[in-house]
């Protein structure tokens, strides 16, 4: 019996590390990317994907989109195949892109797919930060 999983969370970071425990550490989680200039190439970019209480094999798929919404700047590789045993299962995948590039500021969508249904659709603005002013340069009041 194949039973749709619940999506619990997506989650963007820079880098994500596994305790000897196993538990994850999610370092440098962002709500935005905020970079100095654009197009910019991150080292590198996490995205990691929380499913439960569903039942079945099913794929995984992971886009991002840039802000014209039809470009697509991100996408995994290769299938992510997620085995559920039973809806006591929970299935955690970390997706590592190396070298995203941004070309543009904007809103970006990340979408999450399983099994070509999108579960999941959410913005991911890229911000150029501006150059903080020294106070001695600003003026008097």
């Amino acid at each position: 019996m194949k039973i749709i999983p619940d999506l619990q969370s997506c989650i963007i970071c820079d880098d994500v590390r596994r305790e000897f425990n196993g538990k994850l550490m999610l370092i440098g989680v962002m709500p935005a990317i905020v970079v100095p200039k654009v197009p910019i190439k991150l080292d590198r970019l996490h995205i990691v994907t929380s499913l439960c209480c569903g039942q079945g094999n099913f794929v995984l798929d992971t886009r991002i989109y840039a802000p014209d919404q039809t470009t697509i700047v991100l996408k995994n590789d290769k299938p992510n195949n997620i085995a559920m045993r039973d809806t006591n299962t929970l299935a955690t995948i970390v997706q590592c892109f190396i070298n995203p590039t941004f070309n543009e500021a904007g809103i970006y969508w990340v979408e999450v797919l399983l099994d070509n249904q999108l579960k999941l659709r959410f913005p991911l603005p890229v911000n150029v930060a501006r150059p903080k002013q020294n106070p001695e340069q600003q003026l008097p009041e």
